[in-house]
C-alpha cells in the first residue's frame, strides 16, 4: 500500500532536509556545526536515523513487487523510490561540499577563519581553494585562538595543503593566540612530515610562554561564552 511507502520514507526526508539546513542555513548563522549531533542526543532525532533503515527495507520489497508485477509505469512506487534514493544522495554528501557551494556567503562572514581551519585540518585542500578563490586571505585567523589554516594543517599533518598555503603566501611563522608558530604546533603533535615542509621553508620552533598561553585559554573560554550567547 502506498500509505506503507510514505511511512517508510518521510522519515528520511526530514532527516535529510535537516541535516541539509544544518550545513548551509544555521551554518552561515553560526559557524561550523557538528551536523547531526543534537538530532542524535533527541529522541525524535534517534528515530529519524532510522528512517534510512526502514526506507531500505521499504524499496527492495518494492522494488521486488514492480519486477514481479512488471509494473514499470507506477508513479507512486517509482516517485518515492526517487525521493528516498535522493535523499541517501544529498545525506551523503560531504560537510565540505556544501561549504564549497556557499564560499561566497562564507566568506564574507565572521566565521570565515574557521572554516577554512576546519578544511585545512582536514585536509580537504579543495575547500581550501575555493575559499581562498573568493579572496580570502591566507593567513585568515580563526575566532577561537587565531591560528591560521597554515596552523591547522600542521596539527594534523595535512602536507599536502601546508605545501599549497606556503605556496599561495602564507606566513610560515604566524602566531596564534599561544604566541606558538605553526612547526611548534607540528612538533608538539609529532608530525615529521609536516615539520620537515615548514622546516625547508623557513619555519621556525617559537613557542609562547606560560603568561601568554595562560591568557590564551582565558580568551579562548570567554570568547565562547560570548559566542553562546550570541547563539541564543
Amino acid at each position: 500500500m502506498a500509505w506503507i511507502g510514505v511511512l517508510c520514507v518521510l522519515p528520511s526526508v526530514i532527516l535529510a532536509t535537516r541535516l541539509i539546513w544544518e550545513q548551509t542555513v544555521l551554518s552561515i548563522q553560526n559557524g561550523p556545526q557538528m551536523v547531526g549531533f543534537s538530532l542524535a542526543h533527541s529522541p525524535l532525532g534517534i528515530l529519524l536515523f532510522l528512517g534510512p533503515v526502514a526506507g531500505a527495507v521499504w524499496s527492495i520489497a518494492a522494488i521486488v513487487v514492480i519486477v514481479r508485477r512488471r509494473s514499470w509505469h507506477d508513479p507512486i512506487r517509482l516517485g518515492l523510490l526517487g525521493a528516498f534514493g535522493l535523499c541517501i544522495l544529498l545525506m551523503t554528501l560531504p560537510y565540505g561540499f556544501w561549504q564549497r557551494l556557499l564560499a561566497g556567503a562564507h566568506a564574507h562572514g565572521p566565521y570565515v577563519g574557521e572554516y577554512v581551519s576546519y578544511a585545512a585540518a582536514t585536509g580537504d585542500l579543495a575547500t581550501v581553494k575555493a575559499f581562498l578563490a573568493q579572496g580570502v586571505s591566507v593567513n585568515v585567523r580563526n575566532e577561537h585562538d587565531s591560528a591560521t589554516p597554515l596552523h591547522a594543517a600542521a596539527v594534523e599533518g595535512q602536507t599536502a595543503v601546508i605545501n599549497y598555503l606556503l605556496s599561495k603566501g602564507a606566513d610560515v611563522n604566524a602566531l596564534n593566540a599561544y604566541a606558538d608558530s605553526p612547526l611548534q604546533d607540528a612538533i608538539s603533535m609529532n608530525r615529521a612530515d609536516a615539520m620537515a615542509v615548514l622546516k625547508a621553508h623557513g619555519g621556525e620552533n617559537i613557542r609562547g610562554s606560560e603568561a601568554q598561553r595562560r591568557q590564551a585559554i582565558k580568551d579562548e573560554v570567554d570568547g565562547d561564552i560570548k559566542r553562546m550567547d550570541r547563539q541564543r
